[in-house]
């Protein structure tokens, strides 16, 4: 269920409390926070959340990851490491008229 980018807020999350074979979630960039996630804490199936840019602080994801100890959740803000073979340089042949 793709959510990111749109106005769900905490309470509208209590709607989906029904939706036990829900696998996927992304809520990138909502208003949601910790307090609405506990809405979804009986939906064990969900494999995938996404909740990067949203209104959850750091201290809580702890208690999120409890309530989906199967998932992966990606609350993002990381960097990826700068490879040197990353870049590529390409020239452009000579044309002889």
């Amino acid at each position: 269920l793709f959510l990111n980018n749109t106005n769900v807020a905490d309470n509208g999350l209590a709607y989906f409390k029904s939706l036990a074979q829900l696998q996927y979630l992304n809520l990138i960039a909502t208003n949601i926070t910790a307090s609405g996630m506990k809405h979804l804490a009986g939906l064990k199936n969900i494999k995938q959340l996404y909740l990067y840019q949203t209104n959850i602080s750091s201290a809580d994801f702890g208690n999120i990851k409890n309530n989906f100890p199967g998932s992966v959740i990606d609350t993002g803000g990381y960097q990826l490491e700068f490879l040197a073979s990353d870049t590529m340089k390409v020239k452009a042949k000579l044309v002889k008229p």
